[in-house]
């Protein structure tokens, strides 16, 4: 996959973040057209894709970037600095995160794109897409404060991180079904998105809403192929698990071929051109960007669930 980033031809590279390649093969082409193959991600999060995937500079390439580990302000990755990589970076998540989302819209990335596109003619573009990562565009965000066990009630924060680093723990040896199974028999209350959609649900609840994310973003991505021309590639950083192993998401040293098995699409845009496809219902449709957001990366990441508060 790395050597096809820079090897290949593309004008638009288009990113969707934790984009599961069997979900992908089976809704595509409802949206797009083109050659679909799978390929080996270099990481099994979106750290550990940049870090991997973006090892030379490419000085003709705009990043427009839905997700907060693409940062020119505040990376927190030793070996991924975004300003030194590209000629422009366009950093969505700290100015036009919908805080009712939690999360950059698919059509907010796709006007930013429009906008790069007018302002650097002559720059090929990388588009990061949040979708199909929580949170889920049919849902909002879910994440909110009273959602979470022993909240931050000693003004110092202590209980909270010592929750958040026995979270973790536990998270890393039971894997994040088996903790959430506990947490229900305890009678605690979900803390993530995926948590909340199960237990409201079920696995089909889930499996549902994250296919509804793929798809709002595939409908949305069709018009910045049409904008930017020439040729467009289709592609995610990883994978993410739905109840494999009793698992879910990424990140956290997991390895599975679900997160490294992702879509390579490299799109027919006048078969593209073709399909009239049905706009997903999206209660964030019609979000522009625009609004200035002053939330922290910290913030970012912990509504995209990387981070615990």
């Amino acid at each position: 996959m790395i050597d096809r980033l820079y090897s290949e031809s593309w004008d638009l590279l288009a990113i969707f973040d934790a984009c599961r390649y069997d979900v992908f093969e089976r809704v595509h082409s409802e949206y797009v057209a083109g050659s679909l193959e799978q390929v080996r991600s270099p990481g099994t999060g979106t750290p550990e894709f940049l870090q991997s995937a973006f090892l030379e500079p490419m000085d003709d390439v705009v990043y427009v970037s839905a997700n907060p580990f693409v940062s020119t302000t505040d990376s927190r990755l030793e070996e991924f600095d975004a300003g030194e990589l590209f000629h422009d970076v366009y950093e969505l998540w700290d100015t036009d995160t919908d805080p009712d989302l939690g999360a950059v819209p698919p059509i907010t990335v796709t006007k930013a794109i429009e906008r790069a596109t007018r302002k650097y003619p002559d720059k090929r573009i990388i588009a990061h897409y949040i979708q199909p990562h929580v949170p889920f565009l049919s849902h909002g965000k879910l994440n909110q404060p009273e959602n979470f066990v022993l909240r931050d009630v000693d003004g110092d924060g202590v209980l909270a991180q010592r929750r958040n680093r026995l979270d973790n723990k536990l998270k890393g040896r039971l894997g994040k079904g088996r903790l959430w199974q506990l947490k229900r028999l305890l009678g605690l209350n979900a803390a993530e998105d995926m948590e909340v959609i199960l237990q409201r649900g079920g696995h089909t609840a889930l499996r549902g809403a994250y296919e509804h994310n793929l798809r709002c973003a595939l409908y949305s991505v069709r018009d910045a192929i049409a904008t930017v021309g020439g040729q467009s590639v289709l592609t995610a950083d990883h994978g993410e698990l739905l109840g494999e192993e009793n698992d879910f998401g990424h990140g956290l040293s997991r390895d599975h071929d679900v997160l490294r098995d992702v879509p390579w699409f490299t799109v027919d845009s006048e078969a593209t051109a073709e399909i009239d496809p049905t706009p997903p219902q999206e209660r964030w449709v019609t979000k522009t960007s625009g609004e200035t957001v002053t939330d922290s990366v910290e913030s970012r990441l912990s509504d995209l669930g990387y981070v615990n508060r």
